[in-house]
């Protein structure tokens, strides 16, 4: 496989038809005829042939002679004349050469280039073909473009694999394509650490806990991805990544801090509900009826107590804050975190908006929703009062005096 371009064959004068180029010294190259496919690309320039250029004086002054026929073929095959730097195969770049063709004798007629560069590849179209040559080595002008042109370097790289395919063995496109390799990671890096920093900023952005964990791990996962690509580079992580790391994974692995503000006994409610079910089965021992005895603090707190339900609950108080689920119609859920250390649906209001109300519990440690119906204290067997819920809550607050103020559980 070719290394290099090949270089053009010289002839003494252009005696045959086609298109020659013809340099300052009056060297004279035929320009070969090229079978594009499609467009001229960075992997189709092996069979291009160059003419030896090696300081921009060498194209000073150079030119294509045409031999045809006449002036008439000419104007049939109406020729068209271009120009683009071998790195950059793109239709964007190449240059519409314009020219007025001469008659220097019968069948030859000359063409004057002013705008060609050193690296140039010089395109002729007409109507019958596609014919091509280099200004200067290909490889070699490849290699001094690529080395200093301002590109992204994955645009580099991958224009340097396009080239390799034209010349596969060439060493020089090789070395530089492994340099640029590494630009390519430390981009590829640049581009992830900007990604962490803003994922790390939807992170800080947001207050809830939930919220904060989806963006934990995503942080997460664009660290990952960037301690792979070190990894495949060689290159170590910096210090910033490591202990970011190790601060997601530590908020991920650590619970939500559940802050639950005093409880204001100034707010207790004057009045106990009461609710009860019948044929509860939720252990053995507590199997029958469930009283549930509740009084509100606030708008927000309740105190509850459940006897019948046969565990370690049994006639325990606990605290449980409302979750409206229905402002229009003030249903809640009454949540706990007393029993697991996680929210735990205590006690339930529905409303159908008939004012129809429903009410019901998962009792304290029993996973079993039970429903309840409202009862009155002459049919419950053991009453409670406000103060007396309060003090087994808080059996160390001392005595607290019941402010009067309507129930909140009131509909």
């Amino acid at each position: 496989m070719a290394s290099q371009s090949r270089l053009a064959n010289v002839v003494e004068t252009p005696s045959s038809v086609g298109y020659y180029i013809r340099t300052a010294n009056d060297e004279i190259y035929p320009i070969e005829q090229y079978i594009v496919r499609g467009e001229l690309g960075l992997n189709k320039l092996a069979d291009v042939s160059h003419i030896p250029v090696s300081e921009a004086s060498d194209i000073d002054g150079i030119e294509i002679v045409i031999n045809i026929d006449n002036v008439v073929d000419l104007q049939r095959l109406a020729p068209r004349f271009f120009a683009q730097s071998a790195a950059i195969s793109n239709p964007d770049f190449v240059k519409a050469l314009e020219f007025n063709a001469e008659q220097i004798a019968e069948n030859l007629f000359r063409i004057q280039l002013t705008n060609v560069e050193m690296g140039d590849i010089i395109t002729v179209v007409d109507n019958n073909m596609v014919y091509a040559i280099s200004m200067g080595e290909i490889t070699e002008n490849l290699v001094n473009t690529f080395s200093v042109i301002n590109w992204p370097a994955h645009e580099i790289t991958y224009s340097l694999e396009q080239a390799l395919k034209s010349f596969p063995e060439n060493q020089p496109m090789k070395d530089l394509l492994a340099e640029k390799l590494k630009d390519k990671g430390s981009e590829k890096l640049t581009k992830i650490s900007q990604d962490i920093d803003s994922k790390l900023n939807n992170f800080n952005s947001v207050d809830r806990h939930a919220s904060k964990l989806v963006h934990a791990e995503d942080v997460l996962h664009e660290i990952n991805y960037f301690e792979a690509v070190s990894e495949e580079l060689g290159l170590a992580v910096e210090q910033r990544i490591v202990d970011l790391k190790s601060d997601m994974q530590a908020f991920i692995d650590t619970p939500e801090a559940t802050t639950v503000a005093d409880l204001d006994t100034s707010k207790i409610g004057s009045e106990v509900t009461y609710y009860q079910t019948s044929n509860f089965g939720g252990t053995a021992t507590g199997a029958g009826n469930v009283v549930v005895s509740v009084v509100a603090v606030g708008s927000t707190d309740l105190l509850i107590r459940f006897r019948g339900i046969g565990n370690e609950f049994e006639g325990k108080v606990l605290r449980a804050s409302k979750e409206i689920t229905n402002d229009s119609l003030n249903t809640y859920i009454a949540k706990t975190t007393e029993v697991t250390g996680t929210n735990w649906n205590l006690f339930m209001y529905e409303n159908d908006g008939w004012g129809g109300a429903s009410f019901s519990a998962y009792p304290p440690a029993i996973q079993d929703k039970v429903d309840l119906y409202r009862t009155t204290e002459d049919k419950v067997q053991t009453t409670d009062s406000p103060q007396a819920l309060l003090d087994d809550y808080m059996p160390t607050s001392g005595s607290v005096e019941a402010v009067a103020e309507s129930s909140d559980l009131a509909w």
